[in-house]
């Protein structure tokens, strides 16, 4: 994605959760599953692109709602608590309410640690290390970068070379010897330090890394090329064009309503070709021409044993011109009575 696009992305989430929605959030609102809108979803998941902390549990958000499917399979320890709807952790409080009201506090602290720059603070308050550096990084001034988006002490430690303790110095550390001015630089400095922490492991160790924090960006993303070969059938240009020439480059199905259909037309095979692996001489009346709709509602018509390899008995009578142009206009027939 692109660096304006992830500034977007960032000033979005500053847009749809200022402090002020903090102050007054409820549990609900905080952790609720299938509701993309959740701050703990848009933190993980929505803001993937923006660093990771994929991995462990939930307990990391300190209070989160409980799975339907997955109750009864988590390994119940000391120091954490349940009911039928919520789990967190018994540190923070008697009940769901209560662990909520502890953890809400220490997010708006995070929140105004990290707007005021005051990012020794952060590292003193009781909440998972990825967990509080991430929503950190989210309510910082974008035009005053200091925290990095980057939320695994391990690989910040790795890209300096140095063990330093506290995220807090880490941070300052880098940004200084890196002169990073503004939050493009931030993000790109990010990026190295993510790209040469898992440079230390082997593909396979690369891939276990990624996987749950790339599966919702694969959900997503398009584009990337890839080579792919496949076997294509041969078909005769020369007596398609005349079949388009005698149906005067006009779709055959009379409910046909594309209006491009006399622009952008194709031969449909009365007989498909995919039915024998045996080299067939075609002649103009084995073809109709048809609207890309029409001939994909006629391919849909003919296929519909399951691995679509041949012409069902029952469907035999489409490779005919006339029942086919008929099934055809039931179709749209049908689409008109609704």
């Amino acid at each position: 994605m692109q660096e304006e696009s992830l500034k977007e992305l960032f000033l979005e989430f500053q847009k749809q959760w200022p402090i002020e929605k903090i102050k007054s959030m409820t549990l609900q609102q905080y952790t609720c599953v299938g509701n993309k809108n959740s701050f703990t979803y848009w933190i993980e998941k929505r803001l993937e692109l923006l660093g990771s902390i994929w991995g462990g549990s939930s307990f990391k958000f300190g209070v989160y709602e409980r799975d339907p499917q997955k109750i009864g399979t988590e390994h119940k320890k000391q120091g954490y608590t349940y009911t039928d709807k919520y789990a967190w952790y018994s540190k923070y409080g008697n009940s769901p309410e209560s662990a909520f009201a502890t953890v809400k506090q220490n997010i708006i602290n995070i929140i105004l640690f990290a707007q005021n720059n005051e990012l020794e603070k952060i590292d003193k308050i009781d909440l998972g290390a990825s967990y509080k550096w991430k929503i950190a990084f989210h309510y910082q001034n974008i035009k005053k970068t200091t925290i990095l988006a980057v939320f695994k002490k391990e690989a910040l430690n790795e890209y300096v070379s140095e063990n330093i303790k506290s995220y807090a110095a880490i941070q300052r550390f880098i940004f200084k010897k890196k002169n990073i001015k503004n939050f493009k630089e931030c993000l790109k400095i990010s990026e190295e330090i993510w790209s040469k922490y898992r440079s230390n492991f082997s593909e396979e160790e690369r891939k276990k890394i990624s996987r749950e924090q790339q599966r919702e960006i694969l959900k997503r993303e398009e584009n990337e090329r890839k080579e792919i070969r496949i076997l294509s059938r041969k078909r005769n240009s020369k007596i398609v064009t005349r079949r388009k020439e005698i149906d005067k480059y006009t779709c055959q199905n009379p409910k046909c309503a594309f209006q491009y259909q006399n622009k952008i037309t194709e031969a449909h095979h009365l007989t498909p070709l995919y039915t024998t692996d045996e080299l067939i001489i075609t002649s103009v009346d084995d073809l109709v021409t048809l609207c890309p709709t029409c001939h994909r509602l006629a391919h849909y018509l003919l296929s519909s044993d399951a691995k679509r390899k041949k012409i069902s008995e029952n469907e035999s009578k489409f490779t005919q011109k006339k029942e086919l142009l008929v099934a055809l206009s039931e179709v749209y027939s049908q689409k008109e009575k609704k």
